[in-house]
C-alpha cells in the first residue's frame, strides 16, 4: 500500500510534465486550449522492506472552449483525471475523475471516489448569468444558481437540508485605471 511522504507539512510532488496550447481564431470569436499534465508523486517509505518508496503518476488532460460573438458568450470545458490516488489517510487505488462545464452553465457535481452504499453523484446545477457594460471600467453582473442535491449530498453533509437550493446575486463592478505610465 503506497504512502505518500510529507516534507514539513506538505506533499511532495517528485515529477510534472504539463503541455499547455491555446489558440485565438483570427477571423472569427473563437478560443480553444487544450491542457495535460502529468504528475508523480513521492509515496512509500525509505527503508521500509513492506512499503518501498516509489513514484505514483497522476494524469489530467481536458479542454476549454470561448465563442463571442457581439452579445453572447459561450464557454465549454472538459477535464479528465487518472491515475493513482495516494493520500495522507492512506487511501490509494484509481483516479477516475472529470468535470465538465459550459457558461446559460449545467454543472454536475460527484464524488471523485467510490462511496460505501452511496452512488457518487452528488447533484446537478444550472446557473445563468447577465451582463451589462455601462462603461468601459462600470459593469453590472446578475446571477441566478439553482441545485439538485442527492441522498449522497445529504449523508456527506450530515443533514438533510433539503435536496434543492437556489441562489442570486448583484456585482457592481467598477475598475477605473488609477495610475498609467509610458516606457
Amino acid at each position: 500500500m503506497p504512502i505518500l511522504i510529507y516534507v514539513d507539512g506538505a506533499q511532495y510532488y517528485k515529477t510534472m510534465q504539463t503541455v499547455w496550447y491555446h489558440y485565438d481564431v483570427p477571423t472569427f470569436p473563437l478560443g480553444v486550449s487544450l491542457l495535460f499534465m502529468n504528475m508523480g508523486v513521492q509515496a512509500g517509505k525509505e527503508g521500509d522492506k513492506d512499503i518501498p518508496p516509489s513514484v505514483q503518476y497522476q494524469q489530467m488532460w481536458g479542454g476549454y472552449f470561448n465563442y463571442h460573438p457581439k452579445y453572447l458568450t459561450l464557454e465549454g470545458t472538459y477535464y479528465r483525471q487518472t491515475g493513482q490516488q495516494v493520500n495522507i489517510f492512506m487511501q490509494h487505488g484509481p483516479i477516475r475523475a472529470w468535470m465538465a462545464s459550459g457558461k446559460a452553465t449545467y454543472h454536475y457535481l460527484a464524488t471523485a471516489t467510490q462511496l460505501q452504499n452511496f452512488n457518487c453523484t452528488l447533484g446537478h446545477s444550472i446557473e445563468l448569468e447577465a451582463s451589462y457594460q455601462f462603461t468601459k471600467d462600470i459593469s453590472l453582473i446578475a446571477n441566478y444558481t439553482y441545485m439538485k442535491g442527492t441522498d449522497t449530498m445529504s449523508c456527506l453533509k450530515k443533514k438533510d437540508s433539503g435536496k434543492h437550493a437556489h441562489w442570486g446575486w448583484f456585482s457592481l463592478a467598477i475598475s477605473p485605471t488609477l495610475f498609467t505610465s509610458k516606457w
